[in-house]
């Protein structure tokens, strides 16, 4: 009995290209009738036509050795009875135009998304100024004196004017500085010793260095407006200057007058001022004016003669009754009149530091004095114009 067919009847055709395989059957051994015929055993691998071999790839942007996009208008234009029409879904759907299935990726432009990177920079807020906001510059400043050996100026424009005050004021000091702190728009300078509280011949010394930098603030521009904080027995009283027109032929001098008021002391003042005043003084007060002297060290010295009983500020002294024979405030205002007259100004008071530890006690003050700016109008001599004068000029 033969175990095995012919093999033309039972093989499947060899295809071209590839090597046919015997065609096998399953028989079980216990049964000796012939089997049934074999079906054929379905090929591994899909046949492709010979010309699909030579076509290049419809991706040109895909790289040899991936698989190769499937064709899929091609397989359904080959299946017998499909039409080339649009499915119904797609006919009702409004859409833009779409390039073919089938059409090369790289012959249509394709939408592209967002390019630059998601990352952006870390910024600080706030640190910076927006270009749009201009950067505010202060037109005031503040100056304060505090303990004993400390000066603060604050809201200076920049460096160099911190720069420039402190080389005119620190080398009048005979002791020097201790520390300069010249930065973010404050200039603050430690003294050695203790100049807002000395006597003698330092605090000559601590009159010449404000009279100082009265005259460079006046060059740089600056003009005393007010004082503040004059009530805060903790904390100095700060002084205001404000911006305003260079004055560079500006004059300063500074004036003390003692407790009781018998002591007028002129630091820096012209002499031909003084010697003026002194003359003015003997004829208002005659037999009033003691001393009328000039010292080497810029001062210039007007005391009052001590009154008896009666005077309008009297004082004890070994069970006496003594006074100056012109009341402080009548000597006050005639100091004041006269250098109006003058063309100077009062610019302020100075108020300097006490001896005392818990800065209990009464302050020193300093009045300044300031040429005034001349002004169209003015005398020549200096002093205001008044009402009379001017009605008189007029036509």
């Amino acid at each position: 009995m033969q175990a095995y067919p012919p093999n033309d009847r039972y093989y499947a055709q060899q295809q071209p290209g590839f090597g046919g395989q015997p065609g096998y059957f399953q028989q079980f051994p216990g049964y000796s009738y012939a089997p049934s015929a074999p079906q054929a055993i379905a090929q591994p691998f899909p046949i492709y036509p010979p010309h699909y071999d030579q076509l290049p790839p419809s991706t040109p942007h895909m790289q040899t050795g991936r698989p190769r996009p499937l064709a899929r208008e091609s397989s359904r234009a080959s299946t017998p009875g499909r039409s080339d029409r649009p499915l119904k879904s797609a006919m009702k759907m409004k859409r833009t135009k779409t390039p073919e299935r089938g059409a090369s990726v790289g012959s249509v432009p394709l939408p592209r998304g967002r390019s630059e990177s998601l990352h952006r920079q870390r910024t600080r807020s706030g640190s910076r100024r927006g270009a749009s906001i201009p950067r505010f510059t202060p037109d005031h400043l503040l100056l304060s004196l505090r303990s004993t050996n400390q000066l603060l100026l604050e809201n200076i424009t920049g460096v160099d004017m911190g720069e420039e005050l402190t080389e005119a004021i620190i080398p009048i000091w005979p002791r020097g500085a201790n520390s300069i702190e010249n930065r973010r728009g404050k200039l603050n300078v430690e003294f050695a010793g203790h100049p807002w509280s000395c006597s003698g011949l330092e605090s000559i010394m601590a009159g010449k260095m404000i009279c100082r930098l009265y005259l460079v603030l006046a060059r740089l521009g600056y003009t005393y407006l007010s004082t503040i904080n004059v009530g805060n027995p903790w904390k100095p009283p700060s002084m205001i200057f404000v911006d305003s027109t260079p004055d560079y032929e500006a004059q300063v001098f500074m004036i003390m007058f003692s407790k009781r008021g018998d002591r007028l002391t002129i630091l820096d003042g012209p002499a031909e001022l003084t010697q003026q005043l002194g003359i003015e003084l003997r004829a208002t007060f005659p037999r009033k004016i003691t001393t009328d002297r000039a010292t080497e060290d810029g001062l210039h010295i007007f005391e009052v003669r001590k009154g008896g009983y009666g005077s309008p500020a009297p004082r004890l002294l070994l069970g006496a009754v003594i006074a100056p024979s012109v009341d402080k405030s009548i000597l006050i205002a005639f100091v004041l009149r006269f250098f109006n007259y003058a063309g100077f100004r009062l610019s302020g008071s100075v108020p300097m530091g006490t001896k005392s530890v818990l800065s209990f006690g009464q302050r020193k003050e300093m009045w300044i004095f300031r040429s005034a700016p001349w002004r169209p109008g003015t005398r020549q001599d200096g002093r205001p114009e008044s009402r009379q004068s001017r009605a008189e000029r007029a036509p």
